[in-house]
């Protein structure tokens, strides 16, 4: 039997199951073993769905989450953290006071709000939670264009990432995979302003999985030590190479290959 990396890094992830593997929980696991991480999991929500259909989500009860996370934070030293999807605005306060804990820890937030098939997952009480109590303990947040728009609706998009800093992310990643430009473009805002503009090749297919997948990346490079900014510039890349050699497994939207060599 193979021998642990007793080196290697935990991360920790609070996030929804996707039974179908390309998103979620089992899409961040494959994502931070691959970066040579060793997954720590909370599962928020139960959910129905595959490659075509997100059909139910069934959240975990919030004294169980907490449970779970107490037990983790006291055996475990956990390097980062990676947050997506919330099964309820009554789980807040249990990964807020984790969070207070993990003061000096890295976080991650991809905010799921809809299904990348395209159902709405959150509601706006829980949306301008992900904001005003996650945004002041987290180091980066990681929504595309869609996400961003949901959550200002009266705002233009040069200024979603401004106004993610001012919630409190320290870094705010744009991406630009649900915006109709000839290439995807993704924009990375410190201190209200733009400080790094990638530019990547527009791949033909729809992805399962890849907001999960590159925010999980990021939140590995934290936890080896990297700057945010070659943490985020690494992690772009490895996802582009998930999207690039995917496989279509089920009927629908591909799945992201993440057995990749990025060591």
């Amino acid at each position: 039997m193979p021998q642990r990396d007793h080196s290697a890094p935990c991360v920790l992830v609070i996030a929804g199951h996707d039974p179908c593997g390309g998103a979620g929980i089992q899409a961040d696991i494959e994502t931070l073993v691959s970066h040579g991480c060793i997954p720590l999991t909370v599962v928020t929500a139960l959910t129905a769905q595959n490659t075509m259909e997100f059909a139910k989500i069934e959240p975990t009860d919030p004294s169980l989450l907490a449970r779970q996370l107490e037990l983790l934070l006291a055996d475990f030293s956990i390097a980062a953290c990676k947050i997506g999807l919330l099964g309820s605005r009554q789980q807040i306060p249990a990964i807020c006071a984790a969070l207070d804990r993990l003061a000096k820890t890295p976080v991650v937030v991809d905010p799921v709000l809809t299904a990348s098939t395209g159902k709405t997952l959150v509601n706006p009480e829980l949306g301008h939670a992900i904001l005003s109590e996650l945004g002041p303990r987290c180091i980066m947040v990681t929504p595309n264009t869609e996400e961003a728009a949901a959550l200002f609706k009266n705002v233009s998009s040069d200024e979603y990432g401004p106004e993610f800093n001012k919630a409190g992310y320290d870094y705010a990643l744009i991406t630009g995979t649900h915006a109709s430009t000839p290439k995807v473009v993704n924009r990375l805002y410190h201190g209200g302003e733009c400080v790094d503009l990638g530019e990547w090749e527009r791949l033909p297919s729809e992805y399962h999985g890849s907001g999960c997948t590159l925010s999980s990346a990021i939140a590995a490079g934290l936890a080896h030590g990297q700057e945010p900014l070659l943490a985020v510039s690494r992690a772009q890349s490895y996802t582009w190479q998930t999207l690039k050699h995917s496989v279509q497994l089920g009927r629908g939207q591909a799945h992201p290959n993440r057995n990749l060599d990025v060591l």
